[in-house]
């Protein structure tokens, strides 16, 4: 019973901290508070913040970032992003690997790539216009799509692009496009 209760208030506790920097990023009327960030290490960061999660799902964490890359960007807010992103892929992976890599080709292209269940074409426009959804992880937790609303309106706010490429019942990448 211990870990299943350690991982609902970290769950719990997670989506507090998100909604109250969302709350926080509407108060200061989407300023944005740029800084050169190591890629690498902020992963490594959002990693310890999502392991008890994984570790419930026997899933393992793998950063795949290389150490030169560094972004300017909002720290906060590109941490919620990854954040959200690597507890969507935990949600509907179960005993997989989920991927953390980092291109630097002009723009930083940031995938986090899992061996989950996957999403249908329309399942993925859905999510990429903002639509609301409900559904269930692989060891059913409850996904309504306001993490997924979030990260778009954070990606807007930096510039940025996101991309989801899904195989149902195989795998999902999520491609976060920032500029330098």
């Amino acid at each position: 019973i211990a870990p299943s209760a350690i991982e609902s208030l970290s769950q719990a506790r997670n989506l507090l901290e998100d909604l109250l920097q969302w709350g926080v990023h509407q108060l200061k009327s989407k300023s944005v508070e740029l800084s050169n960030i190591q890629l690498r290490e902020l992963v490594e960061e959002v990693f310890s913040t999502v392991a008890v999660m994984a570790d419930s799902k026997n899933n393992k964490l793998i950063n795949e970032v290389p150490s030169e890359i560094v972004i300017r960007s909002d720290r906060n807010i590109l941490s919620f992003i990854l954040r959200n992103l690597l507890q969507n892929s935990i949600k509907f992976t179960h005993k997989g690997a989920i991927r953390v890599r980092g291109v630097d080709g002009g723009r930083v292209s940031i995938f986090v790539e899992d061996e989950g269940v996957g999403m249908t074409e329309p399942e993925v426009n859905r999510i990429l216009r903002g639509e609301a959804f409900s559904s269930s992880g692989t060891h059913g937790e409850q996904v309504t799509g306001l993490g997924m609303s979030l990260i778009r309106e954070f990606t807007n706010t930096l510039g940025g692009e996101l991309n989801i490429r899904s195989e149902k019942n195989q795998r999902t990448s999520t491609e976060l496009r920032l500029n330098h």
